[in-house]
Formats: structure tokens, C-alpha cells, sequence
């Protein structure tokens, strides 16, 4: 799949456009192909890998357990790309209802292939919409190159190189707009003008409200910039009611004022004065919140480091016996995670289960047996485990579990020989000279890895002094003593 060209497309309620599109790019790219499908909660058209696989074409689905908006769908889909996906050489962001033409990708290609650009941005030549629209349409650039200074022509419909996906996923902006962070990204954009398509199926799910909220989330990309200008406007209207009660001051004063002119004037002056003057405080006050604000950590990254700072409070043991921990912590056998009424593991096991809904719907028509006889109980158990330098775990399964998992909280940074990888198979001490297939998974932060219970598993030892850290957990058939 190294030659294969990625594409990421969010889908909401919409499978009959996602079919059409998707057999569309088969059609133009043949195998030469990789969907990512997000699946932005959908709940009356779920998307399934079925809709891949009738037409033959590799790729994933990712099924979102509840609807986080559009651009949220785009990121998540760019981050599985970064994390997953470390072959991708070029990447196509394309809406699944047809406004954005599989056959005019090439010419986003061809302008991606010049070494001096970055992405490669869809400029749209001509709108569809109705009148009443567009002329808002027009009305809100004019905004916003008044309140940021650039001009904004494009959507999603883009092409980026592997190096320019990896700054991209980085900026937190791309979680609320991401055509607006492409702008402020200061990569080399090269924008390429194309027709805009034919809906396949049924009308725009956004309405002038949503369109209203989605141009005011880009300015927000750029709230540094407008609040200075917005300051900038306001300061000068002071000066100006500043200057003009002077003059009306001077007038009164040489007896030119007619009776009554004077204290109007000068209650208008003194008005505007206040109202712009407090408005340029105001703004000044903003722009440095916001610019002490535009490092701060994402929610995300904070949730994360919220989550570790709680279980420094939870007892641990150093290498446990009876346990596969090699060089690290564990917590105490007796200790479940899940029981305790800590504020961030009851967050962390209502995601858990949000995932095990989700996992089990997914496969819920399979004739598997494990499947079938999915257990009706969520009982959840959960420890953590901390690898220190050299650290591993030796194969083991977990003969207590329906399903295991695990919640990577801190890994260790890409290693020579998949160092602190997660590999599984059926080998074991008992049984170490069984030659079964292996698979290997490089874990990046935030994964939520699921596997069944009775799979062997184990950590391959890393030699970096950086901390692995872990949440892992068993979806326990009954109720019951672990």
C-alpha cells in the first residue's frame, strides 16, 4: 500500500452518497487507493465496512459512539492517518456528498507534485447554492479579510504531503476549523480552482445557523488577530470623539456654539468616547488572554495528564509475583480502578464502555461464538502498569476476561525493532517453540487496544528512559472476586 493514495472523507447519515463516492474513486484510481471513512456517530445509516468491501477497496472505517461535528470528524480522521498510518506519502481530505469531484483530485495532485508547496487547496469556481446565500457568502469573506487580513476561498476538499499532515495534526486549531488552520499554519499553499459538484442525494444537513457558526469558528482560529484590529477601530473612534469635543470645546469658547449645541455635542462625544475607550480596553484584556492561552495544552492532553496525576495517588508493587511485569510498577492485585470513585477513572470507564458498546456493535451480526455469547454485564477491571527502561511484559493471557484492553497514557517514542510494541500471538513461556502468526501493533498515545482475553500477549522491551505507561483493563463475564 505504499503507493496507495489516502482519503479521508467524514460521512454522517449519508451511506448512499458514501457508496457513490467511493465507487467513483474506484473507478478513477483503482487500486491504487485507501479509504478513511469516519463514521461521525451515525445512528440511521451506520456506516459499515461492507461499503468498502463492495467494490473492493482497502481502507477503514472509524465508528464515532456519538456525532462531534464535522471538522472534529476531518481531525480525528488525519490523526489515525499521522498515528496509523506511517506510509502515507499524500492525503486527500473530500467531503462524501459529491460537492467535491473524485475527478478533479488529480489536478490537486499535480499542483501537490511542485516542491515548493505543501497542500494543495480546492478553490472553488462556482456555488450552487441559493441566491440569498451566496450573497452572505460574499458579505462574510468581506468580514473576514476586514478582520484578519486574508482571504479565504477554499473548504475541505485539500491534498497534503506526509510532512505537512504531521504539523497539521499538531495544531490544536484543526479540532474547530480546519480549512482556517490551514491559513494560519504558514505552510505553502497552492490553490487550485475547480468546479464544485452535484450533491448525489438529497440536500445540505447545514443550515444558515450551522453556516453562520462554522464561518464564526474560522475567525476564532485567527482571535489575536481580529481582537487587534477590532482594538485598533475602537482606539481611533476615541480619538476621533476626543478630538471632536476639543473642537467643540473651542467653539463654545469663541462664541460660535448656538445655545443648546454645545451639550449635545458634547454628551454625544463623552458616549462614544467611554463606549469605544472601554471597547479597546476590553480588547487589549482579550488579546493577552488569548495569546496566554494559544499554548496551552489541548483537553485532550490534558485529560491524559490529569488521568496519570490521579493514579500516582493509587499503591503499586514493583515487579509483582505472579504477575508478567518485568522492570515496573503494577497496581495491587486486589486493587480495581474501576471501584474506586475517582473523578477521572469514572470518566475513563464511562469512555471505556462508550468503546465497548461501540466495539460490540460493530461485530454484533458475526457469526463468531465470542460474539454471540457477549457477555450482557459490563463489569469492568482495571490496573495500571509504569515500564521504567528495559521494562517489558512476558506473554500472558487473562483467564478472568471476556474481553481485554488496554489505554496507552504515555508510550515511549518509535524504537528500532518495534521496541515497547504490543505483540500478540499464541506463543508463551509454556509454549515458546509454537510457530503461530504474530501481529504487532506500535501504539500511539490515546489508543484503545481490544482483544480477547485468551489471547497471549506481551510488551517487547524498549531501551529508552521514558515511561510507559498504561491503563489496562478485563470486561469481566459476572460479577465476581477477580
Amino acid at each position: 500500500m505504499k503507493d496507495a493514495l489516502i482519503i479521508v472523507t467524514p460521512i454522517y447519515e449519508d451511506t448512499q452518497s458514501a457508496e457513490q463516492l467511493i465507487s467513483e474513486l474506484k473507478n478513477e484510481f483503482k487500486n491504487k487507493i485507501y479509504i478513511v471513512a469516519v463514521d461521525d456517530g451515525s445512528i440511521l445509516e451506520p456506516v459499515k465496512i461492507d461499503i468498502l468491501n463492495k467494490v473492493n477497496v482497502d481502507g477503514v472505517v472509524l465508528k464515532l459512539v456519538k456525532n462531534v461535528g464535522h471538522q472534529k470528524a476531518i481531525a480525528i480522521g488525519l490523526q489515525y492517518v499521522a498515528d496509523q498510518l506511517d506510509w502515507a506519502d499524500k492525503v486527500v481530505v473530500m467531503d462524501s456528498d459529491g460537492e467535491d469531484n473524485p475527478d478533479t483530485i488529480k489536478e490537486l495532485l499535480k499542483k501537490l507534485d511542485q516542491d515548493d508547496v505543501d497542500i494543495a487547496v480546492g478553490h472553488r469556481r462556482n456555488r450552487s447554492e441559493a441566491l440569498q446565500f451566496q450573497i452572505f457568502y460574499k458579505i462574510y469573506k468581506f468580514i473576514f479579510k476586514s478582520l484578519t487580513g486574508r482571504s479565504f476561498g477554499f473548504g475541505n476538499f485539500t491534498a497534503l504531503k506526509s510532512s505537512s499532515l504531521q504539523r497539521i495534526v499538531k495544531m490544536p486549531e484543526i479540532w474547530t476549523h480546519f480549512a482556517a488552520t490551514i491559513l494560519s499554519s504558514k505552510l505553502r499553499l497552492a490553490e487550485c480552482p475547480l468546479d464544485r459538484g452535484q450533491r448525489y442525494f438529497g440536500k445540505s444537513k447545514l443550515n444558515f445557523v450551522g453556516f453562520a457558526l462554522h464561518g464564526f469558528k474560522a475567525l476564532m482560529i485567527f482571535s489575536e488577530e481580529v481582537l487587534v484590529r477590532v482594538g485598533i477601530f475602537c482606539a481611533f473612534i476615541a480619538f476621533l470623539s476626543v478630538t471632536g469635543g476639543l473642537i467643540a470645546i473651542l467653539l463654545k469658547f469663541m462664541g460660535i456654539a448656538t445655545p443648546g449645541w454645545f451639550s449635545v455635542v458634547m454628551g454625544v462625544f463623552i458616549l462614544v468616547f467611554l463606549q469605544t475607550g472601554t471597547l479597546t480596553l476590553m480588547t487589549l484584556l482579550l488579546t493577552g488572554i488569548v495569546k496566554n492561552n494559544s499554548h496551552e495544552e489541548t483537553a485532550y492532553s490534558k485529560f491524559v495528564k490529569e488521568v496519570i496525576e490521579e493514579l500516582n495517588e493509587v499503591a503499586t508493587i514493583w515487579e509483582p509475583d505472579g504477575k508478567s511485569t518485568v522492570k515496573g510498577f503494577q497496581t495491587l492485585k486486589h486493587i480495581n480502578l474501576f471501584a474506586n470513585p475517582l473523578e477521572k477513572m469514572t470518566q475513563l470507564k464511562s469512555i471505556i464502555l462508550n468503546e465497548l458498546d461501540a466495539y460490540y456493535l460493530k461485530f454484533q451480526n458475526e457469526p463468531c461464538s465470542f460474539i454471540q455469547k457477549w457477555p450482557s454485564k459490563k463489569n469492568l477491571h482495571g490496573w495500571y502498569v509504569i515500564l521504567k527502561e528495559q521494562g517489558f511484559q512476558d506473554s500472558h493471557i487473562h483467564p478472568g476476561g471476556w474481553l481485554s484492553g488496554v489505554i496507552y497514557l504515555k508510550i515511549v517514542p518509535p524504537l528500532k525493532k518495534d521496541e515497547g510494541a504490543i505483540e500478540f500471538s499464541l506463543n508463551s513461556k509454556n509454549y515458546s517453540d509454537l510457530k503461530s502468526p504474530r501481529l504487532l501493533h506500535r501504539p500511539a498515545q490515546g489508543d484503545i487496544v481490544f482483544f480477547p482475553s485468551s489471547l497471549h500477549h506481551r510488551t517487547i522491551p524498549f531501551t529508552t528512559d521514558t515511561d510507559r505507561i498504561i491503563v489496562s483493563f478485563d470486561l469481566i463475564p459476572e460479577a465476581g472476586k477477580y
